[in-house]
Formats: structure tokens, sequence, C-alpha cells
């Protein structure tokens, strides 16, 4: 049925994104950690591959003032270029 269908995919969307959101908040987290501790996190140099690429890229979409420099190596499904207007970016792809 077309309706099943359109169903599963918006519930496979959601799964996703809630996945996603999860890793996010734990890297906020972990920073916020940090800065508590005195570690002076106020802006991060990242160097991610495949999976990491792509939350690298999703962090850097929700909070550009936490990433000064982002190099995104295979990102895997990243698919929105938005990414780009925020930060320095450098994405190496087939390496």
């Amino acid at each position: 049925m077309a309706g099943d269908s359109e169903r599963d995919s918006h519930t496979h969307t959601s799964q996703v994104e809630d996945t996603e959101l999860l890793y996010l908040n734990v890297l906020e987290k972990w920073r916020e950690t940090l800065c508590e501790r005195g570690e002076p996190l106020d802006s991060l140099s990242i160097v991610a591959h495949s999976l990491g690429a792509y939350l690298a890229g999703s962090w850097a979409m929700r909070s550009p003032d936490r990433i000064k420099k982002l190099v995104l190596c295979e990102p895997w499904g990243l698919g929105s270029p938005e990414v780009f207007r925020y930060v320095n970016i450098c994405i190496c792809i087939g390496i």
C-alpha cells in the first residue's frame, strides 16, 4: 500500500534524525564538560571521516560558532551544501 510505504519512510527518517541528534548531543555534552574543567573549547578544528564527517558537518550546521575549521573526508550521507556557508571547510572525496 502506498500509505504504508509513506509511513515507513517517515518513521525511518524520524529514526535517523533521532539518532543523529543523540550523537550531536553527546558531542556537545563532551565539549561542555571539558569547558567546565577549564579546557578552552570555544571553537574546534575537526578532521573527520565517513559517518564521523557526516556528524561533524551536521554539528557545524547546527553550531557554526563552535567550529573553527572543518575537514570532511568522504562524508557519508552529507547531502546539504549548507555547511559550506558556515565554516572554513575542506572536503576530501575518494582518498
